[in-house]
């Protein structure tokens, strides 16, 4: 089967493979149902990920039995059910055993004190010296460790081997017939080095001397201040913890030449990256590599040159020993594009087609699907070709639901429509991995430039080295110029000239062909970049001095390097003299050999469009009718829609359709050995294109184009967050101003009808402690910390005010909906509400419990007792949690405290009025009424009408009579969605469903004169009935824990907060049959 043919339903390979959040009680039952789920959803694995909240004992026999019944599911159903390496993260310690067998295991930040002149004088800790040196002002400076005692050593090979042993050779011992099969590999997640400074570790003395033949201790002072040391005599205490004693004795005794603080941090950093590398991930991957297993996951902190100094030293050497290697990214936002450009540039040169990201964490309950899709496409222009979508909560019981949301799973209302959205992703993602990846230019990466301006201070070297490297990035993306990054020991181990000859691809874009190439790997480029930078690796320099002999095309962009691993060298300045220089990006690709370039996206004066990045891959045999090239474009501009030229080479071309994997033809113009495409980008849009050499596809007639508003939405970190007045789109997709007339408007009222329940969050609260009052209308997130503040069992009384209309149907169906409810007393309006279990409302935790008929118009009050205890290792682990996130992310409470729910037949107003937001958000002063359900609305403001809290589909009719002249050639549109997803029947026929843009859909023969029954179905999300309700901002598109509390918590500062409500929009607009 070809792949086109392959495309229409990709293999569970290609498809995502979600965090699976393992954070509660664990059942074989549950747990081989939510695998059912994920299958009907075309997911096509899982990540089996303890987390905070899991209440079965980790790699104990119920968490093992779990595991087997996920292999046994993923092998019945083809799917691939992968362990995760740690219970919470970041991965190495081991869920406490490692950091827990003493100082040795346990991560180290090195500190510097200044100290007093009297060298009999010893800090109380004197144990934790590592040296005493003098200053360079004479200063006595004392050169420490201090320990986080729960996390580990990532330096020390020893001690991974023995996280390696306490972890993973579990699973090799309880599947070992799994493993690489049913079980195909392992998650590891966020290792590092330190997060908190400059790393120690009791093993850094003795490597550095055997790396450099060089004593550490007495260059201690380099690694903080910018000073050249002096010939002199390093001073050590008699048996500092951590060093041989020959290394004190050597630090005592040799007199050190002067040394450059730069050749200092060059080397330490190195050995850093060196010793980080080879302990860690390489032997991770070896592991991997015996078993039969691959190995996926991502490091911390891959986004600049700055945070990957002291968490990996530099995160680009580690994605070799990665089978899938990987990154994250976490909030509503772009930018900037290094961090998949990192990892895609080493994956396309090692041969590994997989390129994971775990992405979504902190988008927000109300993302979305056009913005995941943005998001996704986002990195997947930039190599991503797998996604993990982060994450999928087994439960939303207490803090789960608020674990950096959304949980894309069976607990959103859309859950049954979900697969589209996994099917677009698949596909796309199976193109990227199975084309030819063909790029001309390389870029250096600065990356060991930033080790000698890092300071554990201010570090103002690396910003300054930082933004330049960023400008020859987006200016090779604005061009449309495909590039790698070279990571200098990528280089070092793949990288080698190559002469014109057998290797050399065939040059088919017209211009002169390069005399060598660079090769790394799998890929062969014709041009190499060395943005600003201060030094290079020497066998940087060895290599480009070979390419700049055999004749390789060399540009240095700004201030070039000027030293060779931390030092002046006699070869640099020659190699500088090489290639072209120019004194920053305005001119840079003028400089590239025209190969360089595969496209241009330009508009109508010839300007390249920045914001439309693209990216191509070629297959030998896409049909079985010969080769093609796939080029994809995406749109990062989520406010702004661009009318644009694509320019490839070919001869003729089709659109991909990315929602179904089939072609459809599309206008285009040749010249000479070219097509040219006009194509007008929505915001967040994207255009995949499949382009031939020879003739097999015909264009269409190319349509006319007028102005019609655009529409957009706001996003973090955008360069640009204006809205264009207007934006050129096919007359086919929109009135001409000449037939405006003909247009019929469907705003306004639509016939109601809820398909699932009202809601109706309660929040806010009295309550009392040991039958004291402690507060009054307070946020129930204040309630668990006052409770905690006591250390003991307490008994817990909550009060919630009910307020309900005249009009209020009190026999109308009506649930009270809380987590645990056997755990409470429960009394509404006075008297015991014993009402049994009536099923679950959304996620199985949340249980309804009937109170039809026993609430009233006017005041009602809701009371919950319950006794509210934590175990001893709860509290101890709540101050372990203060020192590290480690402990924090696998937290796990015996009581929580949480808002409860009303649902039901009914509507929820409020007197006052509601404010427009931001973000397309609206915040009211709450004080809610139950009213009785609303039966009419208005189609663009369901929330301000009855719906506040309200979660799930709608269904809104509205009856159109029309003449027999105006049923042919009409098209039903609305200009924006509120909503993650929508549905239209004309006159009881399904007309399309709608994830993203455009939205508009033919009408052509289902119309009739006389009356034509319009019915639209809206989903929404969680967002209106988990929150966050009360920040001031409003809506966040970075929603973390903190959050959703009011005052400070365990899990870190609590935002700006509000006692209104913000909800999000939910509806459409500007509909209209045009």
């Amino acid at each position: 089967m070809n792949l086109a043919a392959r495309l229409k339903n990709p293999l569970n390979k290609y498809r995502p493979i979600p965090f699976w959040s393992w954070n509660e009680r664990l059942t074989v039952d549950e747990t081989r149902r939510q695998i059912a789920e994920m299958d009907k959803a075309g997911i096509g694995g899982y990540f089996m990920h303890a987390r905070g909240g899991l209440q079965t004992p980790y790699l104990g026999e119920e968490w093992m039995d779990n595991i087997a019944a996920g292999i046994d599911e993923a092998r019945k159903r083809d799917m691939g059910a992968w362990v995760y390496d740690e219970n919470g993260w970041p991965s190495g310690f081991g869920d406490g055993r490692v950091n827990g067998l003493g100082i040795e295991y346990q991560q180290k930040y090195l500190r510097m004190d200044p100290v007093g002149a009297d060298p009999g004088v010893r800090p109380e800790d004197e144990d934790r010296t590592i040296t005493v040196v003098a200053g360079s002002d004479g200063q006595r400076l004392r050169f420490h460790y201090e320990v986080n005692p729960f996390y580990v050593d990532t330096l020390d090979a020893h001690v991974v081997k023995t996280f390696i042993e306490t972890i993973l050779d579990e699973y090799a011992a309880r599947f070992p017939d799994d493993l690489g099969k049913a079980l195909p590999g392992v998650f590891t997640d966020e290792p590092q080095v330190s997060r908190n400074g400059i790393p120690w570790s009791f093993t850094l003395p003795g490597k550095y001397r055997e790396a450099y033949d060089e004593e550490l201790l007495p260059l201690l002072p380099q690694l903080f201040s910018p000073v050249d040391l002096p010939t002199g005599e390093g001073e050590a205490p008699a048996e500092p913890c951590g060093s041989t004693p020959s290394a004190v004795t050597a630090a005592r005794r040799e007199p050190r030449p002067p040394v450059s603080y730069k050749r200092t941090r060059y080397r330490f950093w190195h050995l850093v990256q060196e010793l980080f590398v080879t302990s860690f991930t390489q032997q991770m991957y070896d592991w991997c590599e015996r078993h039969g297993a691959q190995l996926t996951g991502h490091m911390v902190l891959e986004e600049t040159l700055l945070s990957q100094v002291t968490s990996n030293a530099a995160v680009m050497p580690h994605y070799e020993f990665f089978h899938v290697p990987g990154m994250d990214w976490l909030g509503r936002h772009i930018d900037p594009p290094t961090t998949p450009l990192q990892v895609a540039s080493v994956a396309h040169q090692l041969g590994r087609k997989q390129i994971l990201s775990e992405t979504f964490a902190l988008c927000g309950w109300n993302v979305s699907w056009e913005e995941l899709k943005w998001l996704f496409e986002w990195q997947a222009v930039r190599g991503v070709t797998q996604l993990c979508q982060h994450l999928e909560g087994y439960s939303l019981r207490g803090i789960r639901k608020r674990d950096y949301p959304p949980s894309l799973f069976y607990q959103q209302p859309w859950w049954d429509k979900y697969r589209a959205f996994n099917d677009y992703v698949s596909r796309l993602g199976m193109l990227l991995a199975e084309g030819e990846v063909q790029f001309d230019v390389l870029v250096i990466h600065p990356q060991s430039s930033a080790w000698l301006a890092f300071d554990n201070g201010k570090n103002d070297g690396i910003h300054e080295l930082f933004q330049p490297f960023l400008d020859v990035t987006k200016t090779l993306e604005g061009a449309h110029v495909p590039f790698h990054y070279g990571d200098e020991r990528i280089l070092a181990r793949h990288g080698e000239v190559e002469l014109r000859g057998t290797g050399f691809r065939t040059c088919d874009r017209g211009a002169s062909f390069p005399a060598c190439g660079l090769r790394v790997g799998n890929q062969l480029y014709f041009a190499v970049i060395v943005p600003p930078c201060e030094t290079l690796a020497r066998s940087t320099v060895e290599l480009l001095q070979q390419y700049a002999d055999a004749g390789g095309a060399l540009v240095w962009v700004g201030g070039k390097p000027t030293l060779v691993e931390g030092e002046p060298s006699a070869e640099l300045p020659a190699l500088a003299q090489r290639g072209e220089s120019v004194p920053d990006c305005t001119v840079l690709e003028t400089c590239l050999p025209k190969q360089a370039y595969r496209l241009s996206v330009i508009d109508d004066h010839g300007a390249e469009i920045e914001r439309i990045a693209a990216t191509h891959r070629h297959f030998a045999d896409y049909d079985g009718r010969g080769p093609a090239d796939f080029y994809f474009l995406a749109n990062a501009d989520n406010a702004s829609g661009y009318e644009v030229v694509v320019r490839l080479l070919g001869k003729s071309a089709e659109r991909l359709v990315l929602e179904t994997g089939a072609t459809e033809p599309l206008p285009f113009t040749r010249e000479v050995n070219e097509v040219a495409i006009r194509h007008t980008f929505a915001p967040m849009d994207s255009l995949a294109l499949l382009v031939y050499a020879d003739d097999r596809a015909l264009p269409v007639a190319m349509p006319a184009l007028v102005a019609v508003p655009a529409k957009g939405t706001e996003f973090l970190d955008l360069a640009s967050k204006a809205t264009p007045a207007s934006v050129a789109v096919p007359a086919e997709c929109t009135d001409s101003l000449d037939s405006a007339s003909k247009a019929t408007s469907l705003d306004g009222e639509w016939e109601l009808q809820l398909l699932d329940p009202n809601a109706l969050t309660l929040d806010y609260c009295d309550f009392w402690i040991d039958r004291k009052l402690i507060a009054e209308n307070e946020h129930i997130s204040v309630v668990q910390g006052r409770c905690l503040e006591y250390g003991r069992p307490v008994d817990l009384r909550l009060r919630f005010p009910v307020r309900a209309a005249w009009d209020f149907d009190p026999d109308g169906e009506l649930y009270l909906v809380l987590e645990r409810p056997d755990d409470f007393q429960i009394m509404v309006n006075g008297a015991p509400l014993t009402a049994h279990d009536a099923g679950h409302y959304r996620d199985t935790s949340f249980r309804k419990l009937s109170v039809k008929g026993l609430l009233r118009p006017g005041r009602n009050e809701i009371l919950l007792e319950t006794r509210f205890a934590q175990s001893p290792a709860v509290y101890e682990q709540l101050e372990r949690a203060k020192v590290f996130e480690a402990e924090k992310n696998k937290l796990t409470f015996n009581s929580e405290i949480e808002a409860v729910y009303l649902i039901g037949d009914f509507g929820v107003v409020t007197p006052e009025p509601f404010e427009q937001l931001p973000r397309h958000a609206l915040r009211c002063p709450g004080d809610f009424l139950l009213t009785r359900a609303p039966s009419s609305i208005p189609l663009a403001d369901l929330v301000q009408h009855g719906l506040p809290f309200f979660n799930g589909t709608v269904r809104l009719t509205r009856t159109v009579t029309l003449a027999a002249d105006e049923i042919h050639g009409r098209r039903f549109r609305f200009a924006d969605m509120r909503a993650h997803v929508a549905s239209l029947s004309v006159n009881g026929t399904s007309v399309k469903e709608w994830f993203w843009r455009p939205f508009e859909a033919n009408l052509d023969g289902l119309l009739r004169p006389g009356e034509n029954e319009f019915v639209l179905e809206l989903t929404n999300g969680l967002r209106n009935l988990l929150g966050p309700h009360h920040l001031e901002e409003g809506e966040s598109y970075a929603v973390a824990p903190p959050s959703f509390y009011k005052e400070p918590s365990v899990f870190g500062c609590a935002g700006q907060w509000n006692e209104g409500y913000c909800f999000v929009e939910f509806g459409v607009e500007g509909t209209q049959i045009a």
